[in-house]
């Protein structure tokens, strides 16, 4: 049985897009993609995954993301409307950046 924690996945990528590289490498050396259970959260992971190991940037936008998502494949996410919403109501989730490192582990 796969054990599923939905908000914390989500204030995980939240806080990857709030906060950026500091809350990216925060969490980057306990999980990766296939610690998401959700497959919408491990397709967003992948995209700030390579987002930031390609840039290492402080700052994160919808736009970044999407076409992050287009240069790894992933179209999936930029041509669904309803992967779309998900993402800017991932972006919108308020989370503290200290939590981010406990929210990974709950999720590794």
């Amino acid at each position: 049985m796969i054990l599923s924690d939905a908000p914390a996945e989500r204030a995980v990528l939240a806080a990857i897009c709030r906060y950026g590289s500091e809350a990216y490498h925060d969490v980057a050396d306990i999980i990766d993609e296939k610690s998401f259970t959700i497959d919408s959260n491990s397709m967003i992971y992948a995209c700030l995954k390579h987002v930031m190991e390609k840039s290492d940037t402080t700052t994160i936008d919808l736009p970044t993301i999407l076409s992050g998502a287009k240069e790894i494949g992933l179209q999936d996410l930029v041509s669904d409307k309803h992967e779309i919403q998900h993402l800017s109501a991932i972006m919108k989730f308020p989370v503290v950046l200290g939590n981010a490192r406990q929210f990974a582990a709950k999720i590794r």
